[in-house]
């Protein structure tokens, strides 16, 4: 539901900026601000998503459609180098071995689709040998630079289409070095005037500061986004058009929802989300009164009580030791309420049931349970921040209440909650 988690102006911004020529664009803001959001929105908005479009108020009818990449930086993510390498070449997820890369399957579906086998025979003898460079932990043999400019430069002339790239999480790259001069030196297309690859950086304040300090062009210079709490105009106009989007109903919230969610979320996007989704939920179940329901339903005690027994023990959380905290979980007595809190951390794939089916709830939060530490492994990240080693949590869904906290030997503390 990042729908609910968006700033008109902040987009309109990001728009006319990323078209301007050899576009970068930083986002930044503190943990918990919407930046991964705003950026899948701009993506959204940039790959022609009207439904998006429509939510937002912004015409994209006369703008060209990119081709956009994603990536989130993550631990194994160290320099530029691996940082192109992971655009091009991807893995499963953070734990598995090289021998589960691969090449990126837009990359490979475009390159597929291009009738061109002069080019395209040396491109993919070139992709074959670095991907089994790759895997036999040799990339140092691998000219990550001209081989992410070859491809670029292939899809953007046969394509004669623009390349998003969006980088999130750029605190977690270690070495920054290289990153500006590339983007200063980077290759331009001979066939075009400008520029036809862009970027989107997201991270926070000082990581992007760092970028922008390292890339000193005055062609392509870090244009910067600032984002920062949404208010109640912002909250109103969410959930007017976002709902109204994904239910084709038109619900005229009171005041005293939009006060309520305010309050709440103290303009934080992601939990204006997490008002979003009950929204929903409770349009699906089918509610009479809705809004009634939802203000009733939030109790941030719960969600606080539900997350912080994860965190607590997300070192050592089995099927087992989950079964002790279970019991605290069901002295609350509010089954429905539990299934929500869980489902929405992001960390379980509990399908919406009816929420008086109770031992159904039950039935499916112990199946969950079983893959409970892979899960927390997919999401929560470890990063160095000079002589400190802090953890985050990468969802959205889970980091609304715990926002971040920093890891010292075994335990979170919760200054910043």
């Amino acid at each position: 539901m990042e729908l609910f988690v968006g700033r008109n102006d902040k987009l309109k911004y990001g728009l006319v900026n990323i078209n301007k020529s050899g576009a970068i664009v930083g986002v930044f803001g503190e943990r918990g601000i919407g930046k991964s959001s705003y950026v899948w929105q701009l993506l959204n908005l940039l790959s022609g998503n009207k439904d998006v479009a429509s939510i937002f108020n912004i015409d994209i009818d006369g703008e060209k459609e990119k081709i956009c990449f994603y990536i989130e930086c993550t631990k194994r993510v160290k320099n530029l180098e691996d940082l192109l390498l992971e655009f091009i070449f991807r893995k499963h997820n953070e734990k598995a071995t090289y021998s589960h890369i691969s090449l990126n399957k837009i990359f490979r579906n475009l390159i597929q689709s291009i009738n061109n086998t002069g080019i395209k025979t040396q491109l993919e003898y070139d992709l074959n040998y670095a991907e089994a460079k790759i895997k036999d932990n040799e990339k140092n043999e691998i000219d990550a630079i001209r081989l992410f400019l070859d491809l670029t430069d292939f899809l953007t002339k046969t394509l004669q289409k623009d390349l998003v790239f969006a980088i999130d999480e750029v605190e977690v790259v270690e070495d920054f070095t290289g990153i500006g001069d590339f983007l200063k030196k980077e290759q331009r297309n001979k066939d075009f005037l400008e520029p036809k690859v862009k970027y989107i950086f997201s991270g926070l304040p000082k990581a992007i500061e760092k970028l922008r300090e390292d890339n000193d062009s005055a062609v392509r210079k870090i244009i910067p986004i600032p984002l920062d709490r949404l208010n109640k105009s912002d909250i109103f106009e969410l959930f007017r058009n976002a709902v109204r989007t994904i239910t084709n109903i038109y619900i005229d919230f009171t005041d005293q929802f939009i006060e309520k969610c305010f309050d709440f979320s103290d303009g934080y996007p992601p939990l204006v989300q997490s008002f979003g989704e009950y929204v929903i939920d409770s349009f699906n179940l089918g509610y009479i009164n809705m809004e009634e329901s939802i203000i009733n339903y939030i109790d941030e005690n719960i969600f606080s009580v539900i997350v912080k027994m994860v965190a607590d023990n997300q070192k050592t959380l089995n099927a087992d030791e989950f079964s002790k905290i279970r019991k605290k979980i069901n002295t609350i007595g509010k089954v429905s309420i539990i299934n929500n809190c869980i489902k929405h951390t992001g960390y379980f794939n509990i399908d919406t049931v009816t929420y008086n089916e109770e031992n159904n709830v039950r039935r499916r939060i112990n199946n969950s349970i079983r893959d409970i530490n892979s899960l927390i492994d997919e999401n929560v990240l470890e990063y160095v921040e000079g002589s400190s080693k802090l953890l985050r949590f990468v969802s959205p869904r889970f980091r609304f209440i715990l926002k971040y906290g920093d890891y010292t030997g075994n335990s979170l503390t919760y200054e910043n909650v």
